[in-house]
């Protein structure tokens, strides 16, 4: 067995707004909400309903055919405008697996979504729906933004992996460095041997649920059933983000062997005093002090560099399967 048994993730029926704050935005730590959603009108969003209430716009959905092993084919997507009549008559297409992914959710859906009152701490952020059928999956990948996924309908499993695990679960290499070259219905004992040496975290969130999956935690997903979800995007907080890269420094995976000699310095950044902003200006501002001096980077990866070095206005949200 390569990947180690999975821990499972937190779950609470009810929650307090500190709470939700101290024990998991601000430990980084991702929390199943059971029956959140309980009583909202999003629990009523059947194909026929969202058939009449939403009839006259039109999404780009993703197209996947069967791969050899039956299950979508992520690198064959191909992008294609239907209407959502259209779109539902393909949910049937058993040749075919039809998704509509992390587009924004239509203004006239949103009142069905009431903010729970325990996420106060977080800021509001994009909705952007999810809607498919049976067998979809994603990648192993991270995203640079805190995550409230609310499951409407379907079940879907996430295996996650935490920020400090980044040593074993394969990264790419090159920028942005968000997507593991690891599968984890595929692995191989002599490719991804150090998966062995990490701490996977499983959480499978039904109808009702809602997930709080923190930013720059690795994960995996799959669905089953027909599926409905949304997920509401928030960008991470400087603070958030000096923790985050407090905690790969403390885990020896921010910098690089040959940076030893930094480290002392970073941690002084740190773990000073002072507003995160100047925080991370002092960082942004010693990595460039480096880099003249020693014409390379001292970060050991890519997603280290996005984390710091560039600002929040700029990083481009990208698309992975849920």
């Amino acid at each position: 067995m390569i990947l180690p048994p999975p821990e499972p993730v937190d779950e609470v029926e009810a929650i307090s707004a500190d709470a939700f704050r101290a024990d998991y935005v601000e430990a980084h730590r991702p929390v199943i909400v059971r029956g959140a959603m309980r009583g909202t009108p999003a629990m009523a969003w059947s194909d026929a309903a969202l058939a009449e209430r939403l009839r006259g716009l039109r999404f780009t959905v993703d197209v996947m055919p069967p791969g050899a092993d039956g299950r979508p084919d992520l690198h064959r997507a191909r992008s294609v405008e239907m209407d959502v009549d259209r779109f539902i008559e393909a949910l049937d297409d058993a040749g075919r697996y039809p998704y509509i992914l992390n587009q924004p959710l239509p203004a006239r859906l949103r009142p069905d979504l009431p903010t729970p009152g325990w996420s106060a701490c977080l800021p509001p952020g994009e909705m952007t729906l999810w809607w498919g059928r049976d067998g979809q999956r994603s990648s192993l990948h991270l995203d640079d933004n805190e995550n409230l996924m609310y499951q409407c309908a379907g079940y879907k499993e996430f295996v996650l992996f935490d920020i400090t695990d980044i040593e074993h679960v394969y990264p790419q290499p090159d920028e942005p460095g968000d997507t593991s070259t690891a599968d984890l219905d595929r692995l191989d004992a002599d490719r991804h041997g150090l998966l062995s040496r990490a701490t996977p975290y499983l959480a499978r969130i039904g109808p009702g649920d809602v997930l709080y999956v923190p930013c720059y935690w690795w994960h995996q997903v799959w669905s089953y059933g027909r599926n409905l979800a949304v997920s509401c995007l928030i960008t991470e907080s400087r603070a958030q983000r000096i923790r985050v890269a407090r905690r790969l420094l403390d885990a020896g995976a921010l910098t690089t062997p040959d940076a030893a000699g930094e480290i002392e310095a970073l941690r002084a950044i740190l773990c000073a005093d002072a507003p995160p902003l100047i925080q991370l200006k002092r960082l942004r501002r010693h990595h460039a002090q480096y880099r003249r001096a020693q014409g390379r980077s001292y970060y050991r990866h890519a997603i280290a560099e996005r984390l710091i070095d560039t600002p929040q206005s700029h990083i481009i949200r990208r698309t992975a399967y849920h």
